[in-house]
């Protein structure tokens, strides 16, 4: 029988984001009782499989954009590409990973979801993200009527920050990550990771090779990750329910 194969395709706010779910995904193909093939296809930001090199740029602005193209049109050029390739591939499921650090950047683009009261702790901040995204994704009630709603769209929020999950690989004292300034936290463990010219901000570039560390270290430590952070727990269910 031929291997099974799962094409998953991703949207973040930055490939880092991306690589991190890459992990992921290799790591479940690894462990899967069974052969299967799980292949990532990056959607937003894209690059092209030839080269690697980057079609589209990364950032909040970029995410929400990708989300706010028409549903059919979207839906149409994720699911059902008119003439797939490696670069276009068929996906069988969207994953839309992104961050709930400031809830009202994003309540200022989008005022017609109410803004939770705060304080905000990670599951309310994690809601609140799910559903603006979810409103970008079928703005109107009759996307969600007329069949342009597809359910193999997966929505995860970060809680502050993807780092959060680094942070509680990293130092496993750390019972709460995700309620913690992750930032911060990374930056304390290490310092390498901290940029020079701005002081309590991480590089930007030239550090795939240390986010390739931190995923080694989160995919060694998972089962703890996952029981300290929820939502972590909660992409990782995600992919998991999507393998054949």
């Amino acid at each position: 029988m031929p291997t099974p194969t799962v094409v998953f395709g991703l949207v973040g706010e930055g490939h880092r984001d991306q690589m991190l779910v890459e992990a992921l995904l290799d790591h479940l193909q690894k462990t899967h009782p069974s052969p299967i093939h799980l292949v990532p296809h990056r959607l937003q930001p894209a690059y092209t499989d030839a080269t690697r090199r980057r079609k589209t740029e990364g950032g909040d602005d970029k995410a929400r954009l990708w989300c706010q193209t028409s549903p059919a049109d979207r839906t149409r050029l994720a699911f059902s590409p008119p003439f797939p390739t490696s670069d276009k591939p068929a996906c069988d499921i969207v994953v839309i990973v992104h961050d709930a650090d400031n809830l009202q950047v994003m309540h200022d683009r989008e005022p017609s979801i109410p803004l939770p009261t705060p304080p905000w702790d990670a599951p309310t901040r994690s809601r609140y993200v799910e559903s603006v995204i979810d409103h970008w994704l079928w703005p109107s009630s009759s996307d969600r009527t007329t069949g342009n709603r597809h359910d193999d769209y997966a929505i995860v929020a970060a809680v502050r920050a993807l780092e959060s999950w680094y942070v509680a690989a990293l130092d496993t004292t750390k019972l709460t990550p995700e309620e913690l300034d992750a930032v911060s936290c990374l930056i304390t463990l290490r310092p390498d990771m901290e940029d020079a010219g701005k002081p309590g901000k991480l590089k930007k570039f030239r550090v795939n090779s240390k986010y390739e560390e931190f995923n080694r270290s989160l995919v060694e430590r998972i089962d703890h990750v996952a029981t300290v952070c929820p939502q972590f727990h909660r992409l990782l269910d995600t992919l998991r329910q999507r393998l054949p």
